[in-house]
């Protein structure tokens, strides 16, 4: 099997990560202003309207056109991360480095999923803020999550730091003497 290369990747990645980010704006931007004319029409046995199953169906197709999009996003956010260490130069410390940044952009990425996900949610007939708030919490976790880890992280980093500084301070007080 061959693997394919950054480039190529991006190539690939890009144009798909566009055209699905420019759908999920297009259904986003109906979903909250085009209006239904199926208010009145109840569908029997559900107790549910017409145009609440509609939008329903449009949460649905928002939520599978993120779980198409964040592959592609966390991908470019990575290679993003990557350059943005390369013209730091930050070389030395550069897996860690890149970890934390990787953590930092899920952890924007995740707040950004979470607050355009929970209107959405709270759209939906009888259970609708139960699960707002499942999400909520859900994303407040895993924010949590990452930011343990990017403390995590950067003590390390410090603590790496740190013990080479002693070392060589110990080894000019051992000069000296």
């Amino acid at each position: 099997m061959k693997t394919a290369t950054v480039s190529e990747e991006l190539k690939k990645r890009v144009p798909r990560f566009i055209v699905n980010l420019a759908a999920l704006a297009l259904i986003t931007f109906v979903y909250n202003t085009v209006p239904l004319p199926f208010g009145i029409l109840l569908l029997p046995g559900l107790n549910i309207s017409v145009d609440q199953l509609i939008r329903l169906v449009i949460i649905l197709a928002i939520l599978v056109l993120l779980a198409r999009t964040l592959p592609d996003a966390f991908f470019l956010a990575d290679v993003t991360a990557d350059i943005l260490l390369k013209r730091l130069g930050m070389k030395d410390e550069e897996k860690p480095l890149r970890r934390a940044a990787r953590d930092f952009v899920y952890i924007i990425v995740t707040v950004l999923m979470a607050t355009a996900v929970l209107p959405f949610l709270t759209a939906i007939p009888s259970y609708g803020h139960q699960m707002a708030t499942a999400a909520s919490l859900i994303a407040l976790g895993a924010v949590l999550l990452l930011i343990y880890d990017i403390g995590r992280v950067v003590y390390g980093v410090l603590e790496r730091k740190a013990e080479v500084i002693a070392n060589r301070l110990l080894k000019r007080s051992e000069k000296e003497e």
